[in-house]
């Protein structure tokens, strides 16, 4: 899979160019940001559908901690396991760009 981002408007870029490095590092923290918030929502709804109430315990007083670091583990098990199979790929995909391109 390939993506490619740019700036949105003249004035993202222009904010961005003022960035000691034109702002990749923002844009790869929002992105990695929205990839882990698209995991915990599909995470949440996973539990729920299979524990109907899962929610519910997620804001109940009593059972509020427990569940929500049930959901916390959950989503940093899957997202450790999807890093650890993604990170060789990417890293041979980046260096042939770099160093070929």
């Amino acid at each position: 899979m390939w993506s490619l981002h740019d700036y949105m408007t003249e004035e993202d870029e222009k904010i961005a160019s003022a960035i000691h490095s034109g702002g990749i590092e923002q844009i790869v923290f929002s992105l990695f940001t929205e990839a882990v918030r698209r995991e915990a929502f599909l995470e949440a709804l996973v539990r729920e559908s299979q524990s109907a109430g899962f929610l519910k315990r997620c804001l109940e007083k009593d059972t509020k901690d427990q569940a929500q670091e049930e959901l916390r583990q959950s989503i940093l098990k899957v997202s450790k396991n999807l890093i650890d199979n993604l990170v060789e790929g990417a890293v041979t995909e980046i260096l042939s760009m770099l160093v070929n391109d």
